[in-house]
């Protein structure tokens, strides 16, 4: 395939630098794979722009994403509206979780909630900065800050008014993990990238759970230009809890909770998740 061509067909399509229609968002809650894709997405960016640069769809790559390959590939990673301070369920509505990305391509990010809920547990813990939860996991996931309610209040909300956004594509943590080779490759089609299938097994190595966490373990994670901070935010390299790249593991939730309160959240998000999310 001849990309260059394609490239600057794509850069000189027409559309503006602020063409919404040509921008994208990639939104979910923590710990759903959002560093994964966002390191996979930027390789293969790399990769067809034949580029040194390796974007991390920070604000700091704005000018570089459109020089190298044009407004397709503009766009961001985001929690938004999350915050961890008191904000509950309560306070999720559409006007504040997909209002603001109406004039967006939307990637929703989504994982199991439990699994989801173990990661950011440990996060909070061993990483967070101001270790802002002190708890077990079981109390992180009946936390109205933090839990259960909150996520599937989140994803409800989505999964009701997906159809505003011009486009949406939901991608699904599970999926990626059995075949990150067509998870990366829906992602690409849906944006209107290039698609090169070379360049998408590059990235899904340099994107792999073996390649990050050596990434992390050598200090080698590249950085947000916007904040030179890297990617990771490792915490005590002696905890191995501490680790932004752990386990990675599907189902890993039930090697940390009691096989009965397990069994009442898989209930519960059996009952209340929408079955759109496939859990």
């Amino acid at each position: 395939m001849a990309l260059l061509p394609l490239l600057h067909k794509l850069m000189g399509s027409g559309a503006s630098e602020s063409s919404p229609a040509s921008a994208f968002v990639a939104v979910g809650y923590p710990k759903v794979g959002n560093t994964w894709l966002r390191v996979m997405m930027g390789k293969y960016v790399q990769e067809i722009a034949q580029s040194t640069e390796l974007p991390l769809f920070d604000v700091g790559d704005r000018d570089a994403l459109l020089r190298m390959v044009g407004p397709a590939a503009v766009g961001y990673f985001t929690h938004a509206p999350l915050d961890w301070a008191d904000q509950t369920a309560d306070d999720l509505s559409f006007e504040n979780v997909v209002r603001p990305f109406c004039d967006r391509r939307v990637v929703l990010l989504v994982r199991h909630p439990l699994d989801t809920l173990a990661s950011f547990h440990k996060q909070q813990v061993h990483r967070a900065r101001k270790n802002v939860f002190q708890g077990s996991l079981e109390a992180f996931v009946r936390s109205p800050v933090f839990g259960l309610e909150k996520l599937i209040a989140f994803y409800s909300i989505w999964n009701e008014r997906r159809n505003v956004v011009p486009s949406f594509l939901l991608w699904r943590y599970e999926d990626a993990k059995r075949d990150p080779h067509a998870s990366l490759r829906s992602v690409i089609e849906f944006l209107g990238l290039p698609v090169n299938d070379e360049f998408i097994t590059a990235a899904v190595g340099f994107g792999s759970f073996e390649s990050m966490r050596e990434m992390e373990m050598q200090k080698t994670a590249p950085t947000f230009k916007s904040s030179g901070l890297g990617i990771f935010a490792t915490g005590d390299r002696s905890n191995p809890d501490a680790y932004h790249v752990r386990k990675g593991k599907i189902g890993g939730y039930r090697d940390e909770l009691p096989v009965e309160i397990a069994n009442e959240f898989e209930a519960a998000i059996k009952d209340r998740l929408p079955a759109y999310f496939g859990y």
